[in-house]
C-alpha cells in the first residue's frame, strides 16, 4: 500500500529540498571519471551527483549524517523527469552499488565517507580510485542492498 504525503508535508520536504540547492560544495574534480571510463551514464552520473552534492546529509552533527530521503515524485518534478525515470535510474545505481537503501525510504552513498579524506587535499588521494576500490570490494563479495527494491517514496 502506498502511502500518499499530505500536501503540506510535501510543500515542506520542497522547501528543505529547494534549500539545500543554495550555497557551494566542494566536489572531487576526478569524479568526471565515473562517466569517461563508463562505470556511470550521463543520467545515473547527474542523479548520483545530486544526490552527492545536494541531498546527502554532510553534517556529523546530525543523526542523519551520511543518509537521505528520495521522495521519488518531489525529485521528478525538480528533474523535469518522469518518476518512472528517476526510479529507474535510482534503481540502477543502487544496483550498481553506488547508493546503497539503508531503510524503507533512507539511502547512503557508497564513498561517502571519502569527503574527509577528500577534504583533506592529500596529493596522494584519488577519489575515484578509491570509490571504485570499494565498488569493486561489494560487487566481489555479492554485496547485496538491504531491499534493492526502489520504492514509490
Amino acid at each position: 500500500m502506498i502511502m500518499k504525503i499530505e500536501k503540506g508535508y510535501l510543500d515542506l520536504l520542497k522547501a528543505k529540498f529547494l534549500l539545500r540547492t543554495k550555497g557551494y560544495c566542494l566536489t572531487p574534480r576526478n569524479r568526471y571519471y565515473l562517466v569517461i571510463n563508463k562505470d556511470l551514464t550521463e543520467e545515473e552520473y547527474f542523479l548520483y551527483g545530486l544526490l552527492w552534492d545536494i541531498l546527502i546529509d554532510w553534517d556529523d552533527r546530525h543523526v542523519t549524517y551520511g543518509l537521505f530521503e528520495i521522495h521519488i515524485e518531489l525529485l521528478a518534478n525538480f528533474l523535469h523527469w518522469s518518476s518512472s525515470k528517476t526510479r529507474r535510474i535510482l534503481k540502477s545505481l543502487v544496483n550498481k552499488n553506488f547508493v546503497l537503501i539503508v531503510s524503507k525510504n533512507q539511502y547512503t552513498l557508497t564513498g561517502y565517507d571519502l569527503r574527509i579524506q577528500f577534504s583533506n587535499k592529500s596529493s596522494e588521494f584519488s577519489f575515484y580510485k578509491e570509490l571504485k576500490q570499494q565498488i569493486i570490494y561489494r560487487q566481489n563479495n555479492n554485496f547485496k542492498n538491504e531491499n534493492n527494491n526502489v520504492k514509490n517514496s
